[in-house]
Formats: structure tokens, C-alpha cells, sequence
């Protein structure tokens, strides 16, 4: 369950250029090996100008597998794979295996839209994914991770055009099966802009984390609880310390954290472990002239800075993500600006460890 978010803003304010960039894909080389392509290659034209005349009475389904398992022990993709392959009410009339970006599930809705078809019923995303940093897949074929901001910049660039009403209405469902996706409200609303042409589609995802296996001979899909503990890379604190975090964050969650922590993988279907994986903040102060940039040399210093950024605060507290459980590194770079001019700054760069212990939900099995 990768996770990565990418958030950005810019602002201009006393002469200082400030670009401010979280989550950023800059850690995760997975996205950087895929090959780049032409993006006209991907917009193939399809003949809009005429809702074709609908003769179907029901909507067809499908499911796209948006990645693959790096790890032989991992098995979360082949596990989604064969659930919606052959469960009896979960099952697919297509399922599509080769797309790896949000615009290639957007044209291949579109090519494979035939005359007489109703609008797209049930669409699937089975992808890993998290709260902070979006789905663990590209917006764009060889470009960044699919977040609220990357969406945006492809409707904005007319690279993700959404889909006629006759091909995906407001009764057309996408269903994300990535983990807690679903507490990211933000990132399902624009998903589902940059699907609808004149009202958005509607995306539904579960805020627990999601799970595929066998079960008893037969594919299964349950779902399970979430709770964190923060820390910096590359510095595990004791158990105890992290039971302490844990018991000050949910003091009335009764959960052997003890036995939990002692575990990475599941004994069987209703046991208690844990997983951890990183969540990067990329943060750039870009400014006017050499004798603007402060010295951050100490970390006196640099823990004064980032506390003066007032929006990496916000982001930070919204997230419930304290700045200290980040390991930070500073760099002084150059950054360029829209109109090509390079000034100096700062780039700030955190990694944060997430620990989360994981509780099946009772009866979320399908």
C-alpha cells in the first residue's frame, strides 16, 4: 500500500515567490520508470457530437486492475484480480489489466463505448492508495501520482477531457478500492468532475483499509480498521513508545497493541498486525535574491522556518501529522518560475513514517 500526495500552491506576497509543494512524487521512482508517451496518443478520437440511440435495457460493469505486485509475497493485485474475475455477485462483465493512468481508464470508457450501449453502470479503480497521498497510480501515462492537484492541472491542460453524459451519467457509479481513500472527500469529488461532462460522476470509496484473499476455496474482500502512529524515517521508537502513541491517540480503543506490533502479516482472517510505509512532504520557498535566503544551517533555525510556514502548518494539522515525526532534510536550489526565470530557494524535504495498525471489520466480507 504505497502512499503519496501531491498538493501545490502558489503564492506571491513582499517580492518573496513562494512555491509550495507537498506529497510530491519525487520518492516514488516507480511512477518515474514508466515510459513517457505523446498524450495525443492516448486522446483517440471518438465522434461525440451525437448521443447515439440507446436500444440496451442494462448498464454494463467493469473493473480495471491499475497495477501489479512487485513482491512475490504480495498479492493484492492478483488477489483483486481473481475476485472480480469469478465472485459470484462482485464479478465484471470486463476486466481490464493494461491501463496504468486515470486517462487511459478515461479512453478506454470511451473507445470501448458501442452504438446501442448504455451509459457505463458499476467501474471499478482496484488500486493502493491512501488518505494523504491520493492512488498509487499516474494521472497521466509516464506523469505524476493521481492526487487533487494532478487532476486538476490535466482538466486545466485538456489532457483529462470527461466523458459525454451518454457514455457516463449521474447513474454511472466509479468505486475505488484503495485503502481509506474514501476519507479523502476532496479527491473523490474532482475524480468524478474530471469523469463527468455536464455533472460530475459519482465516486464512491471505503474510509478502511481494503483486503483480497482466499477464503474457505473462494476469493474474498473484506475490509479493516486503521490506527496510526507517526514517527521519522529511519528512527523507530521502542514498542513502548509507539504504544504509548497509540493509547494517547484512541484511549478508548481496547486492541492488544502489544500483539499487534509483534506482527506484519495476519495468522488468519480475523487477527490484529500492523504495516507501515512513508509519506514524503516536498516543501520549495523560492525567493527574490541571494541575500534574501535565510541561513538554515542549525536546526534552531530550520525548526523556525518551518514552523513560519503558515499553509505547511495547516496541511500538517489538517492531517494530524506533527512536524516533528518528520525527518528533514534542506537544500539551497534554484527554482524556476513560469516565465522561465530562476531564483534561489529552499527546499525543504520530510519523510514520515505512518504505522498503522490494522482490525478487521466484522462482516465486511464478500
Amino acid at each position: 500500500m504505497t502512499n503519496k500526495k501531491f498538493i501545490a500552491y502558489n503564492l506571491m506576497a513582499t517580492g518573496l515567490f513562494i512555491i509550495l509543494i507537498a506529497f510530491s512524487d519525487f520518492f516514488f521512482p516507480k511512477n518515474e520508470l514508466l515510459k513517457t508517451q505523446n498524450i495525443n496518443e492516448y486522446n483517440v478520437p471518438v465522434n461525440f457530437a451525437k448521443q447515439p440511440e440507446v436500444t440496451a435495457t442494462e448498464r454494463e460493469n467493469i473493473t480495471f486492475i491499475l497495477g501489479e505486485d512487485e513482491k512475490p509475497e504480495e498479492n493484492y493485485y492478483a488477489s483483486a484480480t481473481q475476485f472480480y474475475r469469478t465472485h459470484p455477485t462482485e464479478k465484471t462483465e470486463q476486466l481490464i489489466t493494461s491501463c496504468r493512468s486515470i486517462l487511459e481508464v478515461r479512453d478506454y470508457l470511451a473507445t470501448h463505448f458501442q452504438s446501442g450501449q448504455m451509459p457505463w453502470g458499476k467501474i471499478n479503480l482496484v488500486v493502493h492508495g491512501n488518505e494523504w497521498s491520493g492512488l498509487g497510480v499516474a494521472t497521466l501515462p509516464g506523469g505524476k501520482r493521481t492526487t487533487v492537484a494532478s487532476i486538476k492541472s490535466a482538466i486545466e491542460n485538456n489532457k483529462l477531457r470527461p466523458l459525454p453524459e451518454f457514455i457516463a451519467d449521474d447513474c454511472t457509479e466509479i468505486h475505488i478500492h484503495g485503502c481509506a481513500v474514501g476519507r479523502n472527500v476532496e479527491l473523490l469529488k474532482t475524480i468524478g468532475k474530471a469523469f463527468g461532462a455536464s455533472q460530475p460522476v459519482p465516486v464512491k470509496s471505503s474510509v478502511h483499509f481494503i483486503r483480497y484473499e482466499p477464503t474457505e476455496g473462494r476469493p474474498c474482500r473484506s475490509q479493516l480498521e486503521s490506527y496510526y502512529a507517526f514517527y521519522p524515517k529511519t528512527y523507530r521508537p521502542t514498542d513502548q513508545e509507539l504504544i504509548a502513541q497509540l493509547k494517547k491517540r484512541y484511549p478508548q480503543v481496547e486492541i492488544n497493541w502489544e500483539d499487534a506490533l509483534s506482527r506484519r502479516q495476519p495468522r488468519h482472517q480475523k487477527d490484529i498486525y500492523h504495516h507501515t510505509f512513508n509519506v514524503p512532504i516536498v516543501w520549495t520557498v523560492a525567493y527574490a535574491d541571494e541575500k534574501s535566503v535565510p541561513n538554515l544551517a542549525k536546526w534552531s533555525a530550520q525548526k523556525k522556518w518551518l514552523r513560519e510556514q503558515n499553509e505547511l502548518q495547516d496541511l500538517l494539522e489538517e492531517y494530524k501529522m506533527p512536524l516533528e515525526n518528520f525527518q528533514w532534510t534542506f537544500l539551497n536550489t534554484m527554482h524556476e518560475l513560469e516565465d522561465g526565470t530562476k531564483v534561489p530557494a529552499i527546499r525543504a524535504i520530510g519523510l514520515c513514517t505512518v504505522l498503522t495498525i490494522l482490525k478487521p471489520v466484522e462482516g465486511s466480507e464478500i
